[in-house]
């Protein structure tokens, strides 16, 4: 029963996500709607170079965004496990799909831009031991922190490589932060809960590192607001958390939108 409200709590966080990030793409998308074949193609008597000054002024050299994304999958992996005295492990992420917070835009020299943001996430995971001696012995853990994304990024916003007159390339670098973590301890047997359990075996790091590479839109919208949807992949070279039910997880998928001003 827990564990079928716990999926079906997901699916609900999750369904919510999809709905919200689906309402900002809608949303956004009006400022799209001029994207055609023919404003790909090179006016006559237009450089390349030319080209790319003009693209390079469509924004100002600065502007900051609300930044709203989604990791469909989580920022924890988790998985079952049983050793040899028959004892059982077990993990289940908690939250993290979800996340908010600013992305600062500069740009650098022509359709060079520096992205630099900051993304706030809830996160963390439960874990269950089951011993298995004859009081059916169970551990269990609750464990939360404060999570903070920090991306520096290097974007390309110029007409080569585009698929679409509004699209960019980014590549670069994350740092995540992990403050104010809280763990809360429980045990139990047969006979009731008891004092005490024994002290978290998870391994934790405060800061870690990952390389990040994605793709996306921008444009401005009738009322100067700027919309910047994008996808983007992150790999973390660390754990946040990690032991032999759970860690990071490494491959992280982000799907987010930015309105500037």
């Amino acid at each position: 029963m827990n564990s079928t409200m716990k999926w079906s709590g997901q699916f609900l966080s999750s369904s919510r996500l999809g709905a919200a990030l689906a309402l900002s793409f809608a949303l956004g998308a009006t400022a799209f709607a001029q994207d055609t074949d023919s404003s790909k193609s090179k006016p006559v008597g237009m450089s390349s170079s030319s080209n790319e000054e003009k693209d390079s002024t469509v924004h100002s050299r600065f502007w900051v965004g609300i930044y709203g994304s989604g990791t469909p999958f989580g920022t924890v992996s988790t998985h079952n496990s049983t050793d040899s005295n028959g004892d059982t492990f077990s993990a289940a992420k908690s939250g993290g799909i979800a996340g908010g917070g600013l992305d600062f835009n500069l740009r650098v020299r022509g359709n060079y831009w520096l992205n630099i943001g900051v993304l706030y996430r809830y996160s963390g995971y439960d874990s269950t031991e089951n011993l298995n001696d004859t009081s059916s012995t169970i551990y269990t853990e609750r464990t939360r922190a404060h999570l903070f994304d920090i991306p520096v990024l290097a974007r390309y916003a110029g007409p080569r490589w585009r698929w679409s007159k509004y699209s960019f390339y980014e590549l670069g670098g994350v740092l995540r932060y992990a403050a104010s973590p809280t763990t809360t301890l429980a045990a139990a047997n047969v006979n009731g809960d008891f004092c005490c359990a024994p002290p978290s075996t998870v391994a934790f790091r405060r800061t870690i590192e990952g390389v990040s590479v994605g793709t996306g839109l921008v444009a401005k919208d009738d009322f100067g607001i700027k919309v910047a949807p994008e996808v983007r992949y992150v790999r973390w070279l660390g754990d946040t958390w990690r032991s032999s039910t759970l860690g990071t997880a490494k491959d992280q998928l982000e799907v987010g939108i930015s309105f500037g001003f």
